[in-house]
Protein backbone atom coordinates (compact mmCIF):
# COMPACT_ATOMS: atom_id res chain seq x y z
CA UNK A 1 0.00 0.00 0.00
CA UNK A 2 2.75 2.43 0.94
CA UNK A 3 4.78 1.62 -2.17
CA UNK A 4 1.75 2.16 -4.42
CA UNK A 5 0.97 5.53 -2.83
CA UNK A 6 4.58 6.69 -3.01
CA UNK A 7 4.93 5.53 -6.63
CA UNK A 8 1.76 7.38 -7.69
CA UNK A 9 2.96 10.53 -5.94
CA UNK A 10 6.41 10.26 -7.53
CA UNK A 11 4.84 10.14 -11.01
CA UNK A 12 2.65 13.17 -10.33
CA UNK A 13 -0.63 11.32 -9.91
CA UNK A 14 -1.95 13.98 -7.54
CA UNK A 15 -5.04 16.18 -7.42
CA UNK A 16 -6.57 18.35 -4.74
CA UNK A 17 -9.06 16.48 -2.55
CA UNK A 18 -11.55 18.07 -0.19
CA UNK A 19 -9.71 19.87 2.63
CA UNK A 20 -6.52 19.77 0.56
CA UNK A 21 -4.70 22.25 2.79
CA UNK A 22 -5.39 20.21 5.93
CA UNK A 23 -4.04 16.75 5.04
CA UNK A 24 -0.33 17.78 4.86
CA UNK A 25 -0.62 19.43 8.27
CA UNK A 26 -2.14 16.25 9.72
CA UNK A 27 0.71 14.25 8.17
CA UNK A 28 3.31 16.48 9.87
CA UNK A 29 1.50 16.19 13.19
CA UNK A 30 1.39 12.40 12.85
CA UNK A 31 5.09 12.26 12.06
CA UNK A 32 5.89 14.49 15.04
CA UNK A 33 3.66 12.39 17.29
CA UNK A 34 5.56 9.25 16.30
CA UNK A 35 8.84 11.02 17.00
CA UNK A 36 7.84 12.42 20.39
CA UNK A 37 6.30 9.30 21.94
CA UNK A 38 9.63 8.40 23.47
CA UNK A 39 8.04 7.10 26.66
CA UNK A 40 6.85 3.99 24.87
CA UNK A 41 8.35 0.54 25.10
CA UNK A 42 9.75 0.76 21.57
CA UNK A 43 10.43 4.36 20.45
CA UNK A 44 11.78 3.24 17.07
CA UNK A 45 8.63 1.30 16.28
CA UNK A 46 6.54 4.30 17.40
CA UNK A 47 8.41 6.57 15.00
CA UNK A 48 8.00 4.25 12.02
CA UNK A 49 4.31 3.79 12.80
CA UNK A 50 3.88 7.55 12.82
CA UNK A 51 5.90 7.87 9.60
CA UNK A 52 3.86 5.23 7.75
CA UNK A 53 0.63 6.82 8.91
CA UNK A 54 1.90 10.24 7.80
CA UNK A 55 2.38 8.85 4.29
CA UNK A 56 -1.14 7.43 4.26
CA UNK A 57 -2.90 10.51 5.58
CA UNK A 58 -0.65 13.01 3.78
CA UNK A 59 -0.49 11.51 0.28
CA UNK A 60 -3.35 9.02 -0.16
CA UNK A 61 -6.10 11.70 -0.33
CA UNK A 62 -4.25 13.43 -3.19
CA UNK A 63 -3.50 10.20 -5.06
CA UNK A 64 -7.07 8.94 -4.74
CA UNK A 65 -8.45 12.33 -5.77
CA UNK A 66 -6.37 12.16 -8.96
CA UNK A 67 -7.88 8.86 -10.05
CA UNK A 68 -11.40 9.87 -9.01
CA UNK A 69 -11.16 12.96 -11.20
CA UNK A 70 -9.24 11.31 -14.03
CA UNK A 71 -11.78 8.54 -14.59
CA UNK A 72 -15.52 8.91 -14.00
CA UNK A 73 -15.76 5.15 -13.47
CA UNK A 74 -12.86 4.78 -11.04
CA UNK A 75 -15.02 5.12 -7.92
CA UNK A 76 -17.61 2.72 -9.32
CA UNK A 77 -15.00 0.08 -10.11
CA UNK A 78 -13.25 0.53 -6.78
CA UNK A 79 -16.53 0.28 -4.92
CA UNK A 80 -17.71 -2.85 -6.72
CA UNK A 81 -14.29 -4.47 -6.36
CA UNK A 82 -14.65 -3.86 -2.63
CA UNK A 83 -18.19 -5.28 -2.60
CA UNK A 84 -17.04 -8.37 -4.53
CA UNK A 85 -14.18 -9.12 -2.15
CA UNK A 86 -16.35 -8.38 0.87
CA UNK A 87 -18.97 -10.79 -0.45
CA UNK A 88 -16.35 -13.55 -0.52
CA UNK A 89 -15.39 -12.62 3.03
CA UNK A 90 -19.07 -12.64 4.02
CA UNK A 91 -19.59 -16.15 2.63
CA UNK A 92 -16.50 -17.28 4.53
CA UNK A 93 -18.06 -15.79 7.63
CA UNK A 94 -21.20 -17.85 7.16
CA UNK A 95 -19.08 -21.01 6.95
CA UNK A 96 -17.20 -20.05 10.10
CA UNK A 97 -20.43 -19.31 11.91
CA UNK A 98 -21.55 -22.82 11.00
CA UNK A 99 -18.40 -24.28 12.58
CA UNK A 100 -16.08 -24.62 9.58
CA UNK A 101 -12.56 -23.24 9.23
CA UNK A 102 -11.76 -21.05 6.22
CA UNK A 103 -8.08 -20.50 5.38
CA UNK A 104 -7.25 -21.39 8.95
CA UNK A 105 -9.68 -18.87 10.44
CA UNK A 106 -12.54 -20.02 12.64
CA UNK A 107 -15.30 -18.23 14.51
CA UNK A 108 -14.08 -16.26 17.51
CA UNK A 109 -16.32 -16.86 20.50
CA UNK A 110 -19.20 -17.72 18.18
CA UNK A 111 -18.58 -14.60 16.08
CA UNK A 112 -17.61 -14.83 12.42
CA UNK A 113 -14.32 -13.30 11.26
CA UNK A 114 -14.76 -13.81 7.53
CA UNK A 115 -11.43 -12.98 5.90
CA UNK A 116 -11.13 -9.75 7.90
CA UNK A 117 -9.24 -11.22 10.84
CA UNK A 118 -11.63 -9.88 13.49
CA UNK A 119 -15.43 -9.82 13.89
CA UNK A 120 -15.56 -6.05 14.36
CA UNK A 121 -13.64 -5.43 11.15
CA UNK A 122 -15.97 -7.81 9.32
CA UNK A 123 -18.95 -5.95 10.79
CA UNK A 124 -17.75 -2.57 9.56
CA UNK A 125 -16.91 -3.90 6.09
CA UNK A 126 -20.35 -5.50 5.85
CA UNK A 127 -21.94 -2.16 6.75
CA UNK A 128 -19.92 -0.34 4.09
CA UNK A 129 -20.85 -2.98 1.51
CA UNK A 130 -24.52 -2.57 2.43
CA UNK A 131 -24.30 1.20 1.97
CA UNK A 132 -22.70 0.75 -1.45
CA UNK A 133 -25.26 -1.80 -2.61
CA UNK A 134 -28.19 0.25 -1.32
CA UNK A 135 -26.87 3.32 -3.13
CA UNK A 136 -26.81 1.28 -6.35
CA UNK A 137 -30.34 0.09 -5.68
CA UNK A 138 -31.62 3.60 -4.97
CA UNK A 139 -30.28 4.77 -8.32
CA UNK A 140 -32.09 1.89 -10.05
CA UNK A 141 -28.92 1.10 -11.97
CA UNK A 142 -28.62 -2.01 -14.14
CA UNK A 143 -28.78 -5.13 -11.99
CA UNK A 144 -30.30 -3.32 -9.02
CA UNK A 145 -32.88 -6.03 -8.32
CA UNK A 146 -30.36 -8.94 -8.09
CA UNK A 147 -28.17 -6.70 -5.94
CA UNK A 148 -31.12 -6.00 -3.67
CA UNK A 149 -32.32 -9.60 -3.37
CA UNK A 150 -28.90 -11.31 -3.15
CA UNK A 151 -26.28 -8.93 -1.80
CA UNK A 152 -28.33 -7.11 0.82
CA UNK A 153 -29.35 -10.32 2.69
CA UNK A 154 -25.77 -11.66 2.47
CA UNK A 155 -24.15 -8.62 4.02
CA UNK A 156 -26.92 -7.99 6.50
CA UNK A 157 -26.65 -11.61 7.64
CA UNK A 158 -22.88 -11.26 7.90
CA UNK A 159 -23.28 -8.19 10.09
CA UNK A 160 -25.46 -10.27 12.41
CA UNK A 161 -23.11 -13.27 12.49
CA UNK A 162 -20.13 -10.99 13.20
CA UNK A 163 -21.89 -9.85 16.37
CA UNK A 164 -20.32 -6.40 15.96
CA UNK A 165 -22.35 -3.73 17.70
CA UNK A 166 -19.80 -1.13 16.56
CA UNK A 167 -20.38 -2.22 12.96
CA UNK A 168 -24.12 -2.13 13.53
CA UNK A 169 -23.93 1.41 14.89
CA UNK A 170 -21.98 2.38 11.77
CA UNK A 171 -24.86 1.17 9.61
CA UNK A 172 -27.51 2.70 11.87
CA UNK A 173 -25.90 6.13 11.39
CA UNK A 174 -24.63 5.74 7.83
CA UNK A 175 -27.94 4.54 6.37
CA UNK A 176 -30.03 7.60 7.37
CA UNK A 177 -27.25 9.88 6.08
CA UNK A 178 -27.34 8.00 2.77
CA UNK A 179 -31.13 8.23 2.49
CA UNK A 180 -31.41 11.89 3.43
CA UNK A 181 -28.48 13.02 1.27
CA UNK A 182 -29.93 11.06 -1.65
CA UNK A 183 -33.50 12.20 -0.90
CA UNK A 184 -34.59 8.58 -1.18
CA UNK A 185 -36.26 7.57 2.08
CA UNK A 186 -39.42 6.33 0.36
CA UNK A 187 -37.51 4.35 -2.25
CA UNK A 188 -35.35 2.49 0.24
CA UNK A 189 -38.31 1.64 2.47
CA UNK A 190 -40.06 0.22 -0.59
CA UNK A 191 -36.90 -1.70 -1.48
CA UNK A 192 -36.72 -3.15 2.02
CA UNK A 193 -40.29 -4.35 1.84
CA UNK A 194 -39.50 -5.92 -1.54
CA UNK A 195 -36.56 -7.83 -0.06
CA UNK A 196 -38.74 -9.16 2.75
CA UNK A 197 -41.51 -10.12 0.33
CA UNK A 198 -39.12 -12.10 -1.89
CA UNK A 199 -36.44 -13.49 0.42
CA UNK A 200 -38.49 -14.58 3.42
CA UNK A 201 -40.98 -16.84 1.57
CA UNK A 202 -38.24 -18.39 -0.56
CA UNK A 203 -35.99 -19.04 2.43
CA UNK A 204 -38.87 -20.37 4.51
CA UNK A 205 -39.84 -22.75 1.72
CA UNK A 206 -36.28 -24.04 1.79
CA UNK A 207 -36.51 -24.78 5.50
CA UNK A 208 -34.61 -21.74 6.77
CA UNK A 209 -35.57 -20.20 10.08
CA UNK A 210 -35.17 -16.53 10.93
CA UNK A 211 -35.62 -16.99 14.64
CA UNK A 212 -31.85 -17.18 15.11
CA UNK A 213 -31.53 -13.52 14.05
CA UNK A 214 -33.47 -12.26 17.02
CA UNK A 215 -31.75 -14.72 19.33
CA UNK A 216 -28.36 -13.71 17.97
CA UNK A 217 -28.96 -9.99 18.49
CA UNK A 218 -30.32 -10.58 21.98
CA UNK A 219 -27.31 -12.77 22.82
CA UNK A 220 -24.81 -10.13 21.70
CA UNK A 221 -26.59 -7.33 23.57
CA UNK A 222 -26.54 -9.42 26.75
CA UNK A 223 -22.88 -10.28 26.26
CA UNK A 224 -21.77 -6.72 25.58
CA UNK A 225 -23.80 -5.28 28.45
CA UNK A 226 -22.43 -7.84 30.89
CA UNK A 227 -25.75 -9.60 31.48
CA UNK A 228 -26.07 -13.37 31.34
CA UNK A 229 -24.09 -16.42 32.38
CA UNK A 230 -21.59 -16.24 29.48
CA UNK A 231 -21.36 -12.46 29.29
CA UNK A 232 -17.99 -10.97 28.48
CA UNK A 233 -18.92 -7.51 29.66
CA UNK A 234 -17.59 -5.56 26.68
CA UNK A 235 -19.05 -2.31 28.02
CA UNK A 236 -17.27 -2.85 31.33
CA UNK A 237 -14.02 -3.57 29.49
CA UNK A 238 -14.43 -0.41 27.47
CA UNK A 239 -15.10 1.64 30.58
CA UNK A 240 -11.96 0.26 32.18
CA UNK A 241 -9.86 1.12 29.12
CA UNK A 242 -11.31 4.63 29.07
CA UNK A 243 -10.54 5.18 32.74
CA UNK A 244 -7.02 3.83 32.29
CA UNK A 245 -6.39 6.04 29.27
CA UNK A 246 -7.78 9.16 30.97
CA UNK A 247 -5.58 8.61 34.01
CA UNK A 248 -2.54 8.14 31.77
CA UNK A 249 -3.38 11.33 29.86
CA UNK A 250 -3.66 13.26 33.11
CA UNK A 251 -0.19 12.07 34.07
CA UNK A 252 1.38 12.70 30.64
CA UNK A 253 -0.95 15.05 28.72
CA UNK A 254 1.50 16.01 25.96
CA UNK A 255 3.52 12.92 25.09
CA UNK A 256 1.67 9.66 24.58
CA UNK A 257 2.52 6.15 25.64
CA UNK A 258 3.82 5.19 22.20
CA UNK A 259 2.46 4.03 18.87
CA UNK A 260 4.14 0.64 19.08
CA UNK A 261 2.01 -2.39 19.76
CA UNK A 262 3.53 -3.01 23.17
CA UNK A 263 2.35 0.40 24.40
CA UNK A 264 -1.27 -0.01 23.33
CA UNK A 265 -2.47 -2.22 26.22
CA UNK A 266 -4.47 -0.71 29.07
CA UNK A 267 -5.73 -2.12 32.36
CA UNK A 268 -4.81 -5.74 31.58
CA UNK A 269 -1.84 -5.00 29.35
CA UNK A 270 -3.65 -6.31 26.26
CA UNK A 271 -7.00 -4.59 25.65
CA UNK A 272 -6.65 -1.37 23.66
CA UNK A 273 -8.78 1.76 24.00
CA UNK A 274 -11.93 1.36 21.92
CA UNK A 275 -12.37 5.04 21.10
CA UNK A 276 -10.37 6.72 18.36
CA UNK A 277 -9.81 10.24 19.80
CA UNK A 278 -9.09 8.91 23.28
CA UNK A 279 -6.74 6.21 21.98
CA UNK A 280 -4.97 8.73 19.76
CA UNK A 281 -4.30 10.95 22.76
CA UNK A 282 -3.38 8.01 25.00
CA UNK A 283 -0.83 6.54 22.58
CA UNK A 284 0.17 9.45 20.35
CA UNK A 285 -0.06 12.37 22.72
CA UNK A 286 -1.80 15.67 22.17
CA UNK A 287 -0.54 15.94 18.57
CA UNK A 288 -2.28 12.76 17.43
CA UNK A 289 -5.36 13.78 19.44
CA UNK A 290 -5.48 16.98 17.38
CA UNK A 291 -5.31 14.85 14.21
CA UNK A 292 -8.31 12.81 15.40
CA UNK A 293 -10.37 15.87 16.30
CA UNK A 294 -9.61 17.57 12.96
CA UNK A 295 -10.61 14.42 11.05
CA UNK A 296 -13.90 14.32 12.95
CA UNK A 297 -14.46 18.02 12.26
CA UNK A 298 -13.86 17.58 8.52
CA UNK A 299 -16.12 14.56 8.51
CA UNK A 300 -18.91 16.44 10.28
CA UNK A 301 -18.62 19.35 7.84
CA UNK A 302 -18.75 17.01 4.84
CA UNK A 303 -21.77 15.12 6.19
CA UNK A 304 -23.71 18.28 7.02
CA UNK A 305 -23.02 19.74 3.57
CA UNK A 306 -24.01 16.49 1.89
CA UNK A 307 -27.29 16.35 3.78
CA UNK A 308 -28.13 20.03 3.28
CA UNK A 309 -27.29 20.04 -0.43
CA UNK A 310 -28.64 16.56 -1.13
CA UNK A 311 -25.43 15.42 -2.83
CA UNK A 312 -22.48 13.04 -2.45
CA UNK A 313 -24.73 10.53 -0.71
CA UNK A 314 -22.43 7.52 -0.61
CA UNK A 315 -19.19 9.35 0.30
CA UNK A 316 -20.75 11.23 3.20
CA UNK A 317 -22.55 8.09 4.39
CA UNK A 318 -19.24 6.20 4.40
CA UNK A 319 -17.55 9.04 6.29
CA UNK A 320 -20.32 9.07 8.89
CA UNK A 321 -20.32 5.28 9.27
CA UNK A 322 -16.56 4.93 9.70
CA UNK A 323 -16.23 7.80 12.17
CA UNK A 324 -19.12 6.49 14.27
CA UNK A 325 -17.50 3.06 14.23
CA UNK A 326 -14.21 4.65 15.32
CA UNK A 327 -15.90 6.00 18.42
CA UNK A 328 -16.34 2.54 19.93
CA UNK A 329 -13.76 0.34 18.16
CA UNK A 330 -10.03 -0.32 18.27
CA UNK A 331 -9.36 2.35 15.64
CA UNK A 332 -6.05 4.15 15.19
CA UNK A 333 -3.80 3.83 12.12
CA UNK A 334 -5.08 0.65 10.44
CA UNK A 335 -5.05 0.91 6.64
CA UNK A 336 -8.26 -1.12 6.22
CA UNK A 337 -10.13 1.71 7.94
CA UNK A 338 -8.32 4.70 6.50
CA UNK A 339 -8.28 3.80 2.80
CA UNK A 340 -12.14 3.63 2.51
CA UNK A 341 -12.40 6.80 4.59
CA UNK A 342 -9.87 8.68 2.46
CA UNK A 343 -11.47 7.43 -0.77
CA UNK A 344 -14.77 8.85 0.47
CA UNK A 345 -13.11 12.22 1.11
CA UNK A 346 -11.45 12.05 -2.32
CA UNK A 347 -14.85 11.51 -3.98
CA UNK A 348 -16.02 14.87 -2.65
CA UNK A 349 -15.31 18.05 -4.64
CA UNK A 350 -12.14 19.93 -3.75
CA UNK A 351 -14.29 22.34 -1.74
CA UNK A 352 -17.33 20.80 -0.09
CA UNK A 353 -18.81 24.27 0.28
CA UNK A 354 -18.91 24.86 -3.47
CA UNK A 355 -21.12 23.19 -6.02
CA UNK A 356 -20.40 25.09 -9.25
CA UNK A 357 -17.57 24.85 -11.72
CA UNK A 358 -16.58 22.59 -14.53
CA UNK A 359 -14.85 19.28 -14.08
CA UNK A 360 -11.28 19.35 -15.32
CA UNK A 361 -9.23 16.35 -16.35
CA UNK A 362 -6.24 16.37 -13.95
CA UNK A 363 -4.05 14.64 -16.52
CA UNK A 364 -4.09 17.74 -18.71
CA UNK A 365 -2.10 19.88 -16.29
CA UNK A 366 0.90 17.91 -14.91
CA UNK A 367 2.94 18.01 -12.79
CA UNK A 368 1.44 20.55 -10.36
CA UNK A 369 -1.41 19.63 -8.06
CA UNK A 370 -4.68 19.82 -9.93
CA UNK A 371 -8.05 20.76 -8.57
CA UNK A 372 -11.65 20.82 -9.64
CA UNK A 373 -14.49 22.66 -8.03
CA UNK A 374 -16.77 19.69 -8.36
CA UNK A 375 -16.16 15.97 -8.43
CA UNK A 376 -17.74 14.13 -11.35
CA UNK A 377 -21.30 13.17 -10.52
CA UNK A 378 -20.55 9.49 -10.96
CA UNK A 379 -17.76 9.46 -8.39
CA UNK A 380 -19.91 10.61 -5.53
CA UNK A 381 -23.24 9.04 -6.30
CA UNK A 382 -22.37 5.81 -8.08
CA UNK A 383 -24.73 6.64 -10.92
CA UNK A 384 -23.64 5.36 -14.30
CA UNK A 385 -22.79 7.95 -16.99
CA UNK A 386 -25.98 9.06 -18.67
CA UNK A 387 -28.07 8.63 -15.54
CA UNK A 388 -29.58 11.61 -13.80
CA UNK A 389 -28.05 12.36 -10.43
CA UNK A 390 -30.43 11.89 -7.52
Amino acid sequence: MLVAILACAAFGRLARPAFSSVWPVLALLSLAAGLLTGAGVNPTASFWTGARFAIIIGLAPFVLAFYVRASPRFAIRATWAFVAVQTVSALAGFLQFGGAAVLGQVARGGRANGLAGHPNILGLMSSLALLAVLRWVIGRNKGWLPALVVLVPIHLGTLVTSGSLSGTMALVVGLPVLLVAQRAVTRIVSAGLLVVAIVVPVASAGGASFAFLGDRVSERVSSVSGVGDDATGSLLDREQTYNYAIESIRTHPVIGRGLDGESSGTFNGVTVVHNYPLRAWFQGGVLLAVVALVVYSMGALAVVNGIVQGRWALPVAVVAAILVYAGSAAFLVQYQYWIPLLLAFAALPSSVRRTGGAVRDPRSTPPALRSSNQAPVVTSSLVRPGRRQG
